[in-house]
Formats: C-alpha cells, sequence, structure tokens
C-alpha cells in the first residue's frame, strides 16, 4: 500500500457507508433487526477496519511519545 492512499477495499466500504440506510433496510427485511442496530454494527465494523489500517501510524505516535518522555526526563536529571 502507497502511504497517503486509501486501499481498494477500504475506499469501497466507506462509499458503501453512505448507502448504510438501504443495506440496512434489506437487512432488516431478511433479519428482523432494527435500523439502529444495523447502523452501529455497520459503524463499528469500519471503526474496527479503520483501527487495524493505523495500527502501524498508532505506533509510530507512540514511539514518538515514549522518545519525548525520554528526553524530557533526559533534561531534568541532567
Amino acid at each position: 500500500m502507497i502511504p497517503g492512499t486509501i486501499p481498494t477495499s477500504l475506499h469501497a466500504m466507506l462509499q458503501s457507508s453512505q448507502n448504510d440506510h438501504h443495506t440496512c433496510r434489506r437487512l432488516r427485511r431478511l433479519a428482523s433487526i432494527s435500523n439502529f442496530t444495523c447502523l452501529a454494527l455497520a459503524r463499528r465494523e469500519l471503526l474496527l477496519l479503520l483501527l487495524l489500517l493505523d495500527a502501524e501510524l498508532l505506533l509510530f505516535v507512540v514511539a514518538a511519545v515514549v522518545v519525548v518522555v525520554l528526553m524530557m526526563v533526559v533534561v531534568v536529571v541532567w
């Protein structure tokens, strides 16, 4: 994956999330679940996917915070 680009599957999911209400209407007919439950499930899946894709970025941010904290400790001790 090229940094700064959205993977095709994620792009398709983002586009399909705009049509959640249509999908949920079909799912409601099939599974007899409420629209709120369907939207909550769709959003949770999208959030989990984004979290998995951003794991690398999260690791970078955590590493940067650790470096800054260590530098502050060195400055205070010195």
